[in-house]
């Protein structure tokens, strides 16, 4: 059972507003504001954007862990199960700390909704070319993407940025439980934060775009945070996935996609395939009814297949 005595130093919210207040002032005039814009996050669900200590991350679990949430089909037990495993292990982590909380024995709701989500993100036969290791989780909430990730590969290279407070502090938190991969965080050293290839946890906030490698990523995921995005962050976002990303390279989106834009009112389905993206997979189940939020798998065109898209698709 891991303690907090047996994990690196999580941020603190002292640290994460000093970082913001330097970047501030070296930053580009306007980046870092732009960058940052956030409009929606988990505030219509009673989870607030100060962090308010291991009391509100457990809160901010139960919100986000007992959620129940339509999903068509049943997921795999075997992913569900890898999945609460490490639900599980943060929670014991939390309970070794001395908070009084329960310890789930059964799977609980967001172990099944992440299985669909690891299904979807793998509901086609990889290749060599399209294994995927590098992973970038672009607003991951609470951490859960991490979940199956981190069991099923043992050189998981993964990279969260967040922007809002209590959500870094709370994922800073989540990934040094959730697992034994090295946690390297901006915060903690933000002159000397490098993302390489090596495995481990990377963690930076979202105003350091300029932080991502070029055509690194095998996979890049946005669950349930595009929309809430402002139109600054979006338009930036556009310009480098494209970078970022290896060519056939996987872009997961899930969300309701045009019904909930408070962010801003880009049609991201007529944007993508400006910037050399095709659409691989998009389900046609009725959203909010069959499945919460309608998840699209995205490819990054690879020259060396000649893909013809379909007429309207």
């Amino acid at each position: 059972m891991i303690g907090h005595d047996d994990m690196g130093k999580p941020v603190t919210p002292e640290a994460f507003t000093a970082a913001g207040r330097s970047d501030l002032e070296r930053l580009p005039a306007g980046q870092m504001e732009a960058y940052a814009g956030w409009f929606g996050g988990m505030e219509h669900k009673g989870v607030g954007r100060s962090y308010t200590g291991l009391p509100g991350l457990v809160a901010y679990m139960d919100t986000v862990n007992k959620a129940a949430f339509p999903l068509p089909f049943d997921a795999d037990p075997t992913i569900v199960a890898d999945s609460f495993a490490t639900t599980r292990r943060v929670y014991e982590s939390l309970s070794a700390d001395g908070l009084d909380i329960e310890i789930p024995d059964t799977p609980m709701e967001v172990d099944r909704h992440t299985a669909g989500d690891f299904m979807f993100q793998n509901i086609y036969p990889q290749t060599p070319r399209t294994q995927i290791r590098r992973i970038l989780d672009f607003g991951p909430g609470i951490g859960r993407q991490l979940n199956i990730w981190s069991r099923r590969i043992p050189d998981l290279c993964y990279v969260g940025m967040e922007a809002i407070e209590n959500s870094y502090i709370c994922q800073s938190e989540y990934f040094a439980r959730a697992c034994n991969l090295p946690v390297h965080d901006y915060v903690d050293d933000p002159e000397g934060f490098e993302i390489t290839e090596a495995a481990g946890l990377y963690h930076l906030p979202t105003w350091r775009l300029d932080k991502l490698p070029w055509n690194f990523f095998d996979l890049v995921i946005f669950s349930q945070v595009l929309p809430e995005l402002g139109a600054d962050l979006i338009v930036e976002l556009l310009k480098t996935l494209p970078r970022i990303l290896k060519p056939g390279a996987q872009l997961y989106i899930r969300d309701h996609d045009l019904s909930w834009l408070p962010g801003h009112r880009y049609d991201l389905d007529a944007e993508l395939p400006k910037l050399g993206f095709h659409l691989e997979f998009r389900p046609y189940f009725i959203d909010r009814k069959e499945i919460h939020g309608i998840p699209r798998v995205w490819r990054r065109t690879d020259p060396r297949i000649n893909y013809r898209p379909v007429a309207g698709g």
